[in-house]
């Protein structure tokens, strides 16, 4: 048994997405994904060093 009674989360994603807003990204990815799945997105047409 966990030492945790709800794990925070039981999987999670990481992915490019298309345009370069951060912020928009991230929005979509909470208003979507929140409390289900942990992710990260990423942006590569923000160019080498944006992250």
């Amino acid at each position: 048994m966990s030492v945790f009674a709800h794990p925070f989360a039981t999987a999670s994603g990481v992915g490019s997405w298309p345009g370069r807003a951060a912020r928009e990204a991230a929005e979509v990815v909470v208003g979507e994904l929140a409390g289900a799945l942990a992710h990260i997105v990423e942006l590569p047409a923000r160019g080498v060093g944006a992250d």
